[in-house]
């Protein structure tokens, strides 16, 4: 029986991206905490976390669809159960691993843990449910809208084929905005902030961008962005920051086209980015620094709860603790949890992932070498 064929996340530039969405993130929750001591004018800051996790969404989207395909083009086939089980060790054991900690911390500050909204946690379904979010874990709301939409995705992909599928894509861009204006006047019942059917447009913004990457048409496209990628990105950056800091003032705005409009920003950048990556800003998103932030950001997205540890926590903890103690979370998940099952998952796929990125050179050239994917240009 000939060997699995080896199948490559490693991608130019979006671990740079990856790295730009975490800090926002992390900035968002951590700036604002009580008792910083900043003037009320610093709240502005709490604005970074929604484009911060936008592109997030559109990099899951363009990646996992452009894996999906690959697997289809290379094998005939996609094996659901393969899917699954490679994105379980990738996601789950880091996911159970901060809820652990999280409990075992909120017991030891004298809080309850309240059955219900625990078991929401684990199960992926807090954000369905306005009153199931457990105190200092809103932030997992996005990594369920992400692990729902991929439970129908890959189905999706494999009953329409990958010629038709884009069409129901299309139509999940229609039904969310739809959904939005119709659930709007139903406080108390489910926030579409947060409600996964309304939340998916970015997503699938990410999932047509790699139809459109592999397509003619986006083909044609990669050759007229070289030598204009930094251009393409400060402007996909551009209309990001508008939509957030000016268009989103108008509530129609942001319930109607604001996901659509926020996940083609990005996906502008991703492009450019992903298809010029020795553009200026292209080097520096594939710099060190920015891979290695980037490869980290799941782990650092999961310790958000101690960027707010002074809110939830009881401890009498001063605000500055919040950044040292996401750090030094996010490394201890990286290097106990997340490192460990996804070399795991390298050797039962192979595959290559980020397991072992922090021990390669620290020169951008090696780190180009070593993780951009060669058949990127052919697939």
């Amino acid at each position: 029986m000939s060997e699995p064929p080896v199948l490559s996340s490693r991608i130019p530039s979006l671990d740079g991206l990856r790295a730009i969405s975490i800090i926002a993130v992390t900035l968002a929750h951590w700036l604002p905490e009580v008792g910083t001591p900043l003037s009320e004018s610093w709240n502005w800051v709490k604005l970074l976390g929604a484009p911060g996790v936008n592109i997030f969404f559109v990099i899951s989207g363009f990646l996992i669809t452009n894996l999906l395909l690959k697997e289809l083009q290379k094998t005939g086939r996609i094996s659901l159960s393969g899917f699954y089980i490679r994105r379980s060790l990738r996601i789950i054991p880091a996911y159970l691993f901060m809820l652990g900690i999280f409990a075992v911390l909120t017991v030891w500050s004298g809080q309850k843990l309240e059955v219900g909204k625990w078991v929401a946690a684990l199960t992926y379904t807090s954000n369905l449910f306005p009153d199931a979010v457990v105190k200092g874990l809103g932030h997992i709301w996005s990594l369920c809208v992400e692990e729902h939409f991929y439970l129908v995705w890959p189905f999706i992909l494999v009953a329409f084929g990958a010629r038709r599928a884009p069409w129901a894509l299309g139509l999940i861009l229609i039904i969310s905005p739809v959904l939005r204006f119709l659930l709007l006047d139903r406080p108390g019942w489910l926030d579409t902030d947060y409600f996964t059917p309304t939340r998916l447009d970015t997503i699938v913004v990410g999932c047509l961008l790699t139809y459109f990457a592999r397509s003619s048409v986006g083909k044609q496209a990669e050759v007229w962005v070289q030598g204009k990628g930094d251009v393409l990105i400060v402007l996909g950056f551009a209309l990001l920051v508008l939509s957030v800091g000016v268009f989103s003032r108008s509530g129609k705005y942001a319930l109607g086209p604001k996901a659509l409009v926020e996940g083609v920003a990005v996906a502008v950048v991703i492009f450019a980015a992903v298809k010029a990556p020795n553009c200026l800003l292209g080097r520096l998103f594939n710099t060190r620094p920015f891979i290695v932030v980037g490869v980290l950001s799941y782990s650092l997205y999961l310790a958000q709860p101690f960027t707010g540890v002074t809110s939830w926590s009881g401890y009498p903890l001063s605000w500055w603790w919040g950044m040292p103690l996401t750090v030094s979370y996010a490394l201890l998940s990286y290097f106990l949890i997340e490192r460990t099952f996804l070399i795991w998952k390298d050797k039962l796929f192979h595959t290559t992932s980020s397991s072992a990125i922090l021990e390669q050179p620290s020169t951008t050239e090696a780190a180009m070498d070593l993780y951009v994917d060669r058949n990127a240009k052919k697939a």
